[in-house]
């Protein structure tokens, strides 16, 4: 896959974290959970593997229990990424579970074959940070690992920098797009305004019509840069299907 530089005025991308980021992967597929793991590796992340929901909540509380300042269990994990379709329970229902348990959780990511609306917004309801539908893009996949662990990597797509600015809402927040790649949006607003690092937000677009990602489109903070009187914002988009990244890959391309 073919990338070029960053538009113009982006941050300069801080070191990696030296300790290994704690992961759990949740998924029924060996498969699956041999490619991720050995890519998460990689990058430097200690993995733990489950393939139901029964093992997952055995495995955290043997190996990833601990006792917060409050006396409340946490999780001694950096990232939980969860699929959906568990031979035993849903993925939801073990995230569900784990929040009724712990005081506190890492950001949770969902992995899943289904990529319908409706699944998609119970997962944010729940406050996954996350959901990229299967086939997974590896790429996309461990750019959003980047972000989620706070390892600010530039994205490796190419961004089309857009001729004259985009009408786009971001949440509530009315702006203009500068940018468009597989990875998602930037977006400049006045200084002071717009959604913090990290939240989910629903994003609207005449530009997001026309390259053909559906309604109802949200978007997860992972960059906030001030410059001046304006705020840049960098956006992931969250639950494309491979079909949808496709489209954006060919916009940007051709832009």
């Amino acid at each position: 896959m073919s990338t070029t530089a960053a538009p113009d005025r982006r941050p300069p991308v801080p070191r990696r974290s030296i300790r290994p980021r704690r992961v759990l992967l949740v998924d029924d597929y060996a498969d699956i959970r041999a490619i991720l793991s050995l890519a998460l590796s990689r990058r430097g992340c200690a993995v733990t593997t489950a393939e139901s929901a029964e093992e997952a909540l055995q495995i955290v509380e043997e190996r990833m229990r601990r006792t917060g300042p409050d006396e409340r269990p946490i999780l001694a994990l950096d990232l939980i990424i969860l699929d959906i379709m568990l031979p035993d329970a849903s993925g939801l229902e073990l995230l569900r579970s784990l929040q009724r348990e712990y005081a506190g959780l890492p950001p949770i990511m969902i992995i899943s074959a289904r990529s319908d609306p409706e699944t998609i917004g119970d997962a944010l309801r729940l406050s996954a940070a996350d959901y990229l539908p299967k086939p997974i893009d590896l790429e996309l996949f461990l750019h959003k690992v980047d972000s989620l662990l706070g390892e600010e990597e530039r994205a490796p797509f190419h961004w089309a920098r857009l001729r004259e600015r985009e009408e786009v809402t971001v949440g509530a927040f009315g702006t203009g797009a500068t940018a468009l790649s597989e990875s998602g949006l930037i977006v400049e607003l006045p200084r002071g305004t717009g959604p913090s690092r990290g939240e989910v937000v629903p994003l609207e677009s005449p530009l997001l019509d026309r390259v053909g990602l559906p309604r109802g489109t949200h978007g997860r903070v992972v960059r906030v840069v001030r410059l001046g009187g304006q705020t840049m914002l960098e956006l992931t988009f969250i639950g494309l299907s491979q079909r949808e990244l496709a489209k954006i890959r060919r916009f940007s391309l051709s832009h």
